[in-house]
């Protein structure tokens, strides 16, 4: 695909035809592209969109590889779509005014028996309040370095098996001290019991 090609203009292509005369199930056509470009906006993944198209997986491949504006259309579909995610969720996450209609209808029945409706619509601005779950989720994949949840601890020397022990017996025996029993105490409340 050279820089002047875009995806809207279809590569020069020369489709094989069945016996029918016909393209063959498997071949590729630019129509392809417009369906694959939509099916990209709606969310699908690969495998969904080779489904639609009525083709396999590794045929699908074979298409993205071989034809390169089949791929592109696929792309602008995916980034179109997570582009306007993203937007809403900074809107989200920002807080935003919108303009929300009431509209009330009124009906009134005369004394002659007929009705007349009026319809009111009243136009107002609503906030909508900063979303927190947005800001933190915005903030954890544009900002990593700084609202990481994992924090990095200093690099310690590793612990040896027989100070570590060491350390253990230390610390029952201050406790045994603090509840009143001594080690020959103990043995001999063990005896007893």
């Amino acid at each position: 695909m050279t820089d002047t090609d875009t995806p809207d203009t279809p590569p020069a292509l020369k489709v094989k035809k069945s016996r029918g005369g016909q393209p063959g199930r498997d071949e590729y056509r630019f129509v392809f592209c417009k369906h694959a470009y939509r099916f990209a906006l709606l969310g699908y993944s690969d495998e969904e969109i080779a489904r639609e198209l009525g083709i396999g997986f590794i045929q699908f491949r074979k298409w993205k590889t071989r034809y390169p504006v089949f791929a592109v259309w696929i792309k602008k579909g995916r980034a179109r779509v997570s582009a306007r995610v993203a937007k809403a969720l900074f809107k989200n996450a920002m807080g935003f005014w919108s303009e929300d209609t009431d509209t009330r209808t009124t009906t009134v029945t005369h004394p002659d028996g007929t009705s007349s409706s009026t319809s009111v619509t009243n136009a107002k601005r609503k906030y909508y309040a900063p979303n927190v779950t947005a800001q933190i989720f915005w903030l954890k994949n544009r900002a990593r370095k700084h609202w990481y949840d994992m924090v990095a601890l200093p690099a310690e020397a590793p612990v040896d098996p027989a100070e570590a022990g060491k350390k253990i017996r230390d610390a029952v025996k201050a406790i045994r001290s603090l509840e009143g029993l001594d080690a020959g105490e103990e043995e001999d409340v063990a005896a007893n019991a």
